[in-house]
């Protein structure tokens, strides 16, 4: 330590005096997050110049000093790949670090952590979310969907009765920015006033023709969704609505109930006039209507020129 404090005190290249800081303050006993925030460095910073420091003393912390060899040999290598393939998340930052810590090795090229990476079957990819409260066995369990389309058959042949999904879909005007081709040194920039402004579209998909229709709203509610059922039977008259939506908690509401017993009263479940079945929860795999959706969603990035 006497070193050390020598060498801080000997006025060094500002390079070498936050080296030799940070290998002060870890040496210490100062947690690394701490040293991190204070001197703005990485836990591999730290890492590194702790191990010079302590190999060849306070010449390992000057400029000219060219560290380890820096190369894995085979069995080192597997190690680490066997170490990746057992974990549940990747950062190279911090897989960095492990390898520094453990071989005191630090690659020149972020290329030679990605080649690693690749060999040990990982890959780049786009996150995907999924919804903890979705319960597997309640999807496998929606077999009914499947019965009941069967039983509608004869009758959706006839044309007396037509199968929908519906959905609503709340489009924000930040939904327009994504990935789009532009000039180098250029900015790709989109006009938006306000990224939270929306507008709600209500859709639902004729699973047999293929046909969607879509309509504009001021929002989702019981309300709204009414208006819209009201809107099928327009396009539809004289013939039974199957509908399968998800369970929003306005699709079953006592307006929405009130409705339905009134469109339906007097008759038999077979001859309803509006007939209403949920998906499993959290599924929206299940609604093909999620799925144009996103279409129009990436319509609307690709093409953001043409959007008003």
């Amino acid at each position: 330590m006497d070193t050390l404090n020598a060498f801080l005190d000997g006025n060094p290249d500002p390079r070498e005096y936050k080296r030799a800081l940070a290998v002060k303050m870890a040496l210490q006993g100062y947690p690394y997050v701490k040293i991190m925030s204070l001197l703005n460095v990485c836990a591999a910073f730290i890492s590194k110049w702790k191990s010079n420091f302590l190999f060849a003393g306070v010449e390992g912390l000057k400029l000219a000093y060219r560290g380890f060899p820096g190369r894995l040999n085979p069995e080192q290598k597997q190690e680490i790949i066997t170490w990746l393939q057992q974990r549940n998340y990747w950062n190279i930052e911090a897989w960095a670090d492990f390898i520094y810590e453990h071989y005191q090795v630090e690659f020149s090229s972020r290329q030679s952590y990605s080649a690693l990476l690749h060999k040990a079957g990982i890959t780049w990819k786009k996150a995907q979310g999924v919804n903890p409260k979705k319960d597997e066995e309640q999807v496998a369990s929606k077999k009914e969907i499947m019965e009941k389309l069967k039983a509608w058959e004869p009758e959706v042949k006839a044309g007396r009765a037509v199968v929908l999904t519906l959905d609503e879909c709340h489009l924000n005007w930040g939904d327009m920015k994504g990935y789009v081709w532009g000039k180098v040194g250029e900015k790709a920039q989109i006009s938006i006033v306000n990224d939270r402004e929306r507008q709600t579209y209500y859709g639902a998909l004729n699973c047999v023709s293929g046909r969607f229709h879509i309509t504009p709203s001021k929002k989702g509610d019981s309300q709204e969704t009414i208006h819209f059922i009201k809107y099928l039977q327009k396009e539809y008259p004289g013939i039974k609505l199957k509908l399968f939506w998800d369970g929003a908690s306005y699709h079953d509401s006592e307006d929405i109930r009130n409705f339905l017993s009134e469109e339906n009263k007097g008759l038999e479940r077979k001859d309803w006039k509006v007939e209403c079945i949920q998906f499993a929860p959290y599924a929206p795999e299940q609604n093909p209507t999620e799925d144009i959706w996103k279409c129009g969603k990436k319509f609307i990035r690709e093409c953001w020129h043409l959007c008003k």
